[in-house]
């Protein structure tokens, strides 16, 4: 089955506002696809900003984008043997970690900012 691949550059994500509840909601949920994710801003998610669940070789980029005031996760990332690539991200104000790695999963962390 052929897989799906998104590029997702230069968007604005926000679960609510302030007069608002949260959404109970996420930002991107990647689902055994294959994503770049760029230049983004992920704001008020209860439950996160991205998830993903990676396949083996699936290819999955998480550069350059600011998680602001989520309150479960940042980002979460799954996939047996997956390889992520976290680069040059912003977490700020979250109300728990900013990024979540699940066990088996060779994800390159680097020059984020938490």
């Amino acid at each position: 089955m052929p897989r799906t691949t998104s590029f997702i550059d230069r968007c604005s994500f926000r679960g609510g506002g302030p007069n608002e509840q949260k959404a109970d909601t996420v930002g991107i949920v990647v689902n055994k696809g294959q994503a770049l994710i760029q230049h983004c801003q992920f704001h008020q998610f209860n439950k996160g900003g991205v998830i993903s669940d990676l396949e083996y070789d699936a290819v999955f980029v998480f550069r350059d984008n600011a998680l602001v005031s989520c309150s479960l996760v940042g980002l979460y990332v799954q996939g047996v043997n997956s390889n992520p690539i976290i680069l040059h991200n912003v977490f700020m104000v979250n109300k728990s970690p900013g990024i979540i790695i699940n066990s088996y999963v060779d994800a390159f962390i680097a020059l984020n900012e938490m």
